[in-house]
C-alpha cells in the first residue's frame, strides 16, 4: 500500500502543481475535470484493491494513468496484474514504470522483474504436456498355428453321442410302450383261445374267433415297435460308446440298418448296425 499512498500524494501533491490545471487553480480558476475524475479512478482502484478485486483495480489505474499521466499508476497496475496471475502484463507495466522510476528504485525493479520472469518460466515448465515415451518394437515371435481340438477336448458332446442318447431315449420309450401292449394282447388272446376251446355252440365260437383276429394286428404291431424300440436302443447304446472312444478322425462310421415286416403270419423285425 506504501506506492498506493505515493501516489494519492502524486495526484493531490506538489508534483502536480506545474501543470497547467494547477496554475490555473492558483489564479482562482476550476480545477481540471480531467484530474479530478484521475483522483476519482484512483480512489476506487484503492478500494477495489483492498477487496481483491484485482482486474477491476488494474483497470482503475490505468483509466487514471491515461488522464493524470502519474508513473506511479503504472507500479500499482503492475501489482494488481501480479495478484491475478498475469505475470506477463505485470511486467509489461513494471518496465513502463522503470522509465520514470527514480535510480535508487531501479535495482529492486529489476530484481522484481527477474523473478517475475523466472516464476513465468517455472509455470510454463509446470503447465508444458510430458514428452510422449520412447517408442519400443516388440521382439519379433514366431506365430503358431494349434490344431483345432475336438468335441471330447472341449467338454462339448459330439454328434455320435447326441444321436446315441436320442436312440436310447426313444427306442426305450417305444419299447416300454410297445412291450406292454404286446403282452396284453397277446395274454388277451390266449383268453379269447381258451374261451372259444369251450364254446357251447358255434355262434359263441365265431365271436371268440373275430374278437381273435381283430386283435391280433394289434398285438403284431406292437411286437414290432417293442422290436424296434430295444433296437433303437442298443443301437444308441452303441453310439455312445463309440462317442467316448477315439477321436472323431479315427473313428469309422455306425451305420445302422432296421427293417420290420408285418404279415398275417406274424411280425418279423431285423436289426443290424456297422462300425
Amino acid at each position: 500500500m506504501r506506492r498506493l499512498l505515493l501516489t494519492t500524494l502524486l495526484l493531490s501533491g506538489p508534483a502536480l502543481l506545474t501543470s497547467p490545471s494547477a496554475v490555473a487553480q492558483e489564479s482562482g480558476e476550476d480545477e481540471d475535470p480531467s484530474l479530478n475524475r484521475a483522483k476519482q479512478l484512483f480512489a476506487n482502484g484503492s478500494r477495489l484493491y483492498d477487496e481483491g478485486q484485482y482486474a477491476e483495480a488494474a483497470l482503475a489505474f490505468e483509466e487514471s494513468y491515461k488522464l493524470s499521466n502519474a508513473p506511479p499508476l503504472l507500479f500499482n497496475a503492475a501489482n494488481a496484474y501480479e495478484r491475478m496471475g498475469d505475470l506477463e502484463t505485470s511486467i509489461r507495466f513494471l518496465n513502463k514504470y522503470r522509465v520514470y522510476a527514480d535510480p535508487s528504485e531501479q535495482d529492486a525493479l529489476t530484481r522484481r522483474v527477474s523473478n517475475l520472469e523466472k516464476r513465468m518460466a517455472a509455470e510454463a515448465a509446470t503447465a508444458a504436456p510430458p514428452s510422449p515415451p520412447m517408442e519400443t518394437k516388440p521382439a519379433p515371435t514366431v506365430a503358431t498355428v494349434a490344431s483345432s481340438p475336438d468335441a471330447e477336448s472341449t467338454g462339448a458332446p459330439s454328434k455320435a453321442k447326441i444321436a446315441g442318447g436320442t436312440l436310447v431315449g426313444v427306442g426305450g420309450l417305444a419299447a416300454i410302450v410297445g412291450g406292454t401292449i404286446a403282452g396284453f394282447t397277446f395274454s388277451e388272446g390266449n383268453r379269447l383261445i381258451e374261451d372259444s376251446a369251450q364254446a357251447e355252440n358255434d355262434a359263441a365260437y365265431q365271436d371268440l374267433k373275430s374278437d381273435y383276429e381283430a386283435l391280433l394286428p394289434l398285438n403284431q404291431r406292437m411286437v414290432v415297435v417293442t422290436g424296434v424300440g430295444v433296437g433303437a436302443a442298443v443301437i444308441g447304446v452303441a453310439l455312445l460308446a463309440a462317442g467316448g472312444g477315439a477321436s472323431a478322425a479315427d473313428r469309422s462310421p455306425v451305420v445302422p440298418t432296421v427293417s420290420a415286416d408285418v404279415s398275417r403270419a406274424g411280425a418279423h423285425a431285423n436289426l443290424a448296425w456297422t462300425f
